[in-house]
């Protein structure tokens, strides 16, 4: 019998994310080009404390994106520290910027405060 291993797909892209002013945290991630999209694996730590209702979202932002004129697109939610697999659309070499925010359940759109935030490093464009 012969096992037959799967590489895993390229990496798009690559991020450091560090606290803004005043907030504590840190998170890598990496985004993979996948079949509909890309793949994040963000691996975050020492994030704040969340209440009840409250959850984290990870965002792609446009680096023109700006309070009153957000181009934003998520890259998914997840609850506090540890590694997370999401899913996103947001083409890496267009929005660059990664943004971790708190967020309260029905909000709908990024309200919450910028906890972290990164530049994508080492792009890598198959076109």
């Amino acid at each position: 019998m012969q096992i037959f291993a799967s590489a895993a797909p390229a990496i798009a892209a690559s991020y450091v994310l560090t606290p803004a002013a005043g907030q504590t945290g840190s998170a890598t991630a990496t985004t993979r080009d996948v079949a509909g999209g890309y793949q994040i694996q963000l691996t975050a730590k020492d994030l704040p404390k969340l209440g009840a209702g409250e959850f984290f979202e990870c965002w792609y932002a446009d680096p023109d994106s700006r309070p009153g004129h957000l181009d934003l697109i998520s890259g998914g939610t997840f609850s506090g520290d540890g590694t997370f697999t999401m899913w996103t659309a947001a083409e890496p070499g267009t929005y660059r910027v990664m943004e971790i925010t708190e967020e309260k359940a029905g909000a709908g759109a990024q309200q919450g405060q910028v906890i972290l935030s990164g530049t994508a490093q080492d792009i890598h464009d198959d076109d």
